[in-house]
């Protein structure tokens, strides 16, 4: 009796979802198809990208912007580990 009832509320769930995304898909499809063509090469960026390493080492630049990034999330739970855990500090 109760599996019963859960088909039949999954069966009307599916439905609804189905229908919702029948509504969506009929909105939608005519305006992406009036998006114009987004497709481009990216060699300009790759030629500004060699013109900028010859005056800084990217590969080093980036490496220092992950380390960045690594040392400010470790201070963060540093910084919450102490104001958490060590109630005079914080």
């Amino acid at each position: 009796m109760f599996d019963s009832i859960l088909n039949a509320f999954k069966a009307l769930w599916d439905w609804i979802m189905n229908f919702i995304k029948d509504c969506i898909n009929t909105v939608l499809e005519p305006l992406a198809d009036l998006l114009p063509d987004l497709s481009y090469s990216l060699d300009g960026v790759a030629d500004a990208m060699a013109f900028a390493n010859s005056w800084v080492a990217l590969d080093w630049a980036f490496s220092l912007l992950g380390l960045y990034f690594v040392f400010i999330i470790t201070m963060i739970m540093i910084k919450l580990f102490v104001k958490l855990f060590i109630p005079t500090v914080g």
